[in-house]
């Protein structure tokens, strides 16, 4: 007689709201997250003039202006082609070269070009008080921020316009100044932005005529890329070529490195009622960089090939990377969900990355994916009599003999016909 079997209580893991809102994190794309820490940013750190507050508002400014903008949402399998970068440091300097300047204005304008990053941003960091003693030392001249300013502004309004801007804003009211369009219109377009960067706006009551003309704008001056491109994504991670080796970090570093540390001051220090959601938002947020940089680094180390020398994709799964990171299959399906990873000459979706194994799950032999395999197929038929073409079960024969690969004929079936491969009675 069999031993009943007592059936033991099931045990569930009690999702508090709090904890439900820190996982739904994970899900929400490089836009959303940052809009969603904008909100407690506004309610906590409103006076606060730090460095990374203000490039974290200009991000949140290009976000909003571009989500304004854009006419359709993209796709999952979205993928663009990142334009080539000019030399924009010699293209400036060229033009400073042949400006009607004194020695030391050039002095300062070379300091400026050569400060200048790669999006068309004066770095952060530039203090101007080491211009002066530059020029100082340099020519026994002593310079202060009105010189400094007035060959800045000089900079700015050299082609492309709009290099050397301070704030996204700057660079755009400075574009303005060039669009071929009447005076009233510019004064109309730059009130516009100014009133947008403050979320003082309606845009509901904006012309077609001047939305029009705010796509001739450039985000990054640079590389020339107009915000009429409804394609564009902000990517969260960015793989950098260092010696044939992809080092992967995230995009805005600074979000969880400092800019975190001083929020959740400003939180601690509020009366607010609201401060343990707000502080329980930061944390899952530092989590949620966390884990999208642990899961980044992996997918790329294992597809390196492909992304470096065109090799297919390696198989792999949801599965196979919870097991190395240590996390659930649910977190990794959040995690890189609507998350884009810039390579050096396109970005793509991170999810675009994972292949599944086609290969037999009792097989101990080679794993394929879908790209490798119809590789194969392909590699085996160029080998074939023409006149005895093989079938599907030799296909599969082969690929088990020759390349430690086991499938099922009907996977055989299927991937030859994704090749555009004709069945063996259809190849004599």
């Amino acid at each position: 007689m069999k031993q009943g079997l007592k059936q033991l209580p099931k045990q569930t893991l009690a999702l508090t709201p709090l904890l439900q809102n820190q996982i739904g994190l994970l899900s929400l794309s490089g836009n959303e997250i940052r809009k969603s820490l904008n909100q407690v940013v506004k309610e906590y750190c409103e006076e606060s003039r730090s460095k990374e507050y203000l490039l974290f508002k200009d991000l949140v400014f290009e976000d909003r202006f571009i989500n304004f903008l854009e006419t359709r949402n993209q796709p999952q399998e979205y993928q663009k082609e990142i334009p080539q970068e000019k030399d924009i440091k010699a293209t400036l300097l060229d033009q400073l070269y042949i400006e009607n300047l004194e020695k030391y204005e050039i002095l300062i304008g070379e300091y400026l070009i050569d400060s200048i990053n790669k999006d068309g941003r004066l770095d952060n960091n530039l203090d101007y008080k080491d211009i002066s003693l530059f020029v100082y030392e340099s020519l026994n001249f002593k310079v202060g921020k009105k010189e400094i300013k007035k060959i800045l502004f000089i900079i700015q309004n050299f082609e492309p316009v709009g290099c050397a801007y301070r704030t996204v804003l700057e660079s755009l009211l400075i574009q303005t100044d060039h669009l071929e369009i009447r005076n009233e219109e510019k004064k109309i377009i730059k009130r516009f932005l100014q009133d947008f960067s403050k979320e003082k706006i309606d845009v509901s009551n904006l012309s077609p005529q001047i939305k029009k003309v705010l796509q001739k704008l450039k985000f990054n001056p640079c590389i020339q890329l107009n915000l009429d491109e409804v394609s564009y994504v902000r990517p969260d991670l960015v793989a950098i070529e260092n010696s044939n080796k992809l080092e992967v970090t995230l995009n805005d570093p600074f979000l969880i490195e400092s800019l975190t540390q001083k929020i959740k001051t400003f939180v601690k220090s509020s009366s607010s009622k609201k401060k343990k959601e707000a502080l329980s938002f930061i944390n899952g947020f530092e989590r949620r960089q966390k884990t999208l940089l642990e899961v980044g680094k992996f997918i790329v180390s294992k597809q390196e090939k492909h992304l470096l020398d065109s090799k297919a994709l390696t198989p792999l799964t949801l599965k196979q990377i919870a097991t190395f990171i240590g996390i659930s299959e649910s977190t990794v399906s959040r995690i890189v969900k609507s998350k884009y990873l810039q390579l050096p000459k396109k970005n793509i979706p991170l999810s675009s990355l994972l292949e599944k194994k086609v290969t037999l799950r009792s097989s101990e032999g080679k794993e394929v994916s879908p790209s490798q395999l119809k590789k194969l197929i392909k590699t085996i038929i160029q080998i074939e009599n023409k006149s005895e073409p093989f079938s599907d079960q030799r296909i599969q024969k082969f690929l088990k003999e020759k390349y430690k690969v086991s499938v099922a004929r009907r996977t055989v079936a299927k991937y030859r016909q994704e090749a555009h491969i004709l069945p063996s009675r259809q190849r004599t």
